[in-house]
């Protein structure tokens, strides 16, 4: 009877776990959904008040819409609005493993990959020229006119982060 009694218990922790588990990725499956048809919606020029750019790392399969008031802890992040309507471009998130870490592949470019920023109805098209690790916060923001620079914590070494910079190389209308 005892037996009986932990073996009942067992599976009823985990059908349990097992359906927390399957919520969690069907909530996500959601968002990200959501996700690619908001960045459809602006790609295709249609009313869409979420975005004000997408950026896009073919090289590690980012594509993702970026929001004028965001914060780091939920998306990525625009350093300086200002700047960036000025196309002085610094944008900042989580590397690692959760669920807004964004970044987290940004270890695996090189100088001369390419990054895409879809904004104001033009395609902005980047080249990677500058790739280093600092550390924490002494990275120096500076003026630079058509660059993008972005910003993520190192994986392993938690008193880095690696800084990425790519000038514009083409800008087209699409």
């Amino acid at each position: 009877m005892k037996l009986k009694s932990i073996i009942l218990i067992s599976s009823l922790f985990i059908i349990i776990g097992i359906t927390l588990k399957c919520n969690n990725y069907y909530q996500n499956y959601k968002i990200q959904k959501q996700e690619i048809n908001s960045i459809a919606n602006y790609l295709e020029h249609k009313d869409n008040n979420d975005f004000v750019a997408i950026l896009e790392i073919p090289k590690i399969n980012l594509k993702r819409g970026l929001k004028k008031d965001s914060n780091v802890d939920e998306d990525i992040t625009i350093i300086d609005y200002q700047r960036f309507l000025n196309n002085d471009i610094i944008l900042a998130s989580h590397s690692g493993n959760c669920s807004i870490c964004y970044f987290n592949r940004l270890d695996e470019l090189k100088n001369e990959d390419i990054i895409y920023l879809y904004k104001d109805n033009v395609k902005y098209t980047y080249q990677i020229y500058n790739i280093k690790e600092l550390k924490k916060n002494s990275f120096k923001i500076e003026n630079h006119n058509n660059t993008i620079t972005l910003i993520t914590c190192h994986k392993i070494k938690d008193d880095i982060q690696i800084i990425i910079e790519a000038k514009i190389i083409n800008d087209e209308e699409y």
